[in-house]
């Protein structure tokens, strides 16, 4: 599958971040297959503000059995990142037992 970039819109708890990166790979995959959390590496680069984020989701490698996801994450100006995240998924058809 190719890999691509996506702009997803996050709020500023981490927790959040990750959902949305789940959602922009499940529908990337046309909800083919469910996703589910293997790790997440999430780096704080500097306080952000109550306010709405922006993030920028790149799929690195999307295999049949493991998606790697890259986010970075930021408030006014893309240039000035508040987060960086890293997550790696497990990709099951509807039926496979976990």
């Amino acid at each position: 599958r190719s890999c691509g970039c996506q702009i997803v819109d996050i709020s500023v708890d981490g927790c959040h971040s990750l959902f949305a990166a789940q959602a922009a790979i499940f529908a990337k995959l046309d909800g083919e297959k469910t996703v589910t959390t293997v790790n997440a590496d999430i780096d704080y680069l500097t306080s952000a503000r109550a306010q709405d984020m922006k993030a920028r989701v790149q799929f690195t490698r999307i295999g049949r059995r493991l998606a790697f996801v890259e986010a970075t994450g930021w408030q006014k100006e893309e240039i000035a990142p508040v987060a960086t995240a890293r997550f790696r998924m497990r990709l099951s058809d509807a039926n496979d037992r976990v």
